[in-house]
C-alpha cells in the first residue's frame, strides 16, 4: 500500500459542511495521512473531524477558536501507532509508529506569524527527539 500524505491549512473547521467537504476531499485524493493546520477547533470539538474513512489520531488545540493542528489517518492504513505528543498551544502535534516495518514520525506544525523563540526552541526539541524515525513534517 502506497503512502499518500497531505499537509493542509484549512483555515477553520467549525462548520459541519466544511468538515464534511474536507473529509470528502481527502478521500477523493486517496490521502493516507493528513497533517492539518488552523483547525480552529476547541478540544471538546476535535472528535467531529473524523468519519468512517478517517480517524483523528493526534491533535493540539487552543482554548480559543484559533490555531489548532490535527493528524488524521485513513482507517485502512496499516499503521501501528506507538505514541503521540502535542504542545498545549495548538501549534505542534506528532505521532510515532510503524508502517511496513519502518519507524515513522508525522508532525503537524502551525508556526506563529512573527518570530517566537520559545516556539522554535520547543519545535527543535521535538524534532531532535525523533532522530530514530523517518520524519514527515507538514505545516
Amino acid at each position: 500500500m502506497a503512502l499518500n500524505i497531505m499537509s493542509w491549512n484549512v483555515n477553520g473547521l467549525n462548520g459541519a459542511i466544511k468538515r464534511t467537504k474536507c473529509l470528502d476531499y481527502l478521500r477523493s485524493k486517496r490521502v493516507s495521512v493528513a497533517l492539518i493546520q488552523e483547525s480552529h477547533l476547541k478540544t471538546c470539538d476535535v472528535h467531529r473531524f473524523q468519519n468512517r474513512y478517517y480517524k483523528l489520531v493526534s491533535f493540539s488545540s487552543s482554548d480559543k477558536k484559533s490555531k489548532g493542528v490535527l493528524i488524521l489517518m485513513a482507517r485502512r492504513l496499516p499503521f501501528s501507532m506507538h505514541c503521540s505528543r502535542s504542545d498545549a498551544a495548538g501549534r505542534i502535534t506528532c505521532i510515532l509508529g510503524t508502517w511496513s516495518n519502518i519507524k515513522c514520525a508525522f508532525v503537524s506544525v502551525y508556526a506563529p506569524n512573527e518570530y517566537d523563540n520559545v516556539f522554535y526552541q520547543q519545535l527543535v526539541s521535538v524534532l531532535l527527539s525523533l532522530n530514530d524515525y523517518h520524519l514527515v513534517i507538514g505545516g
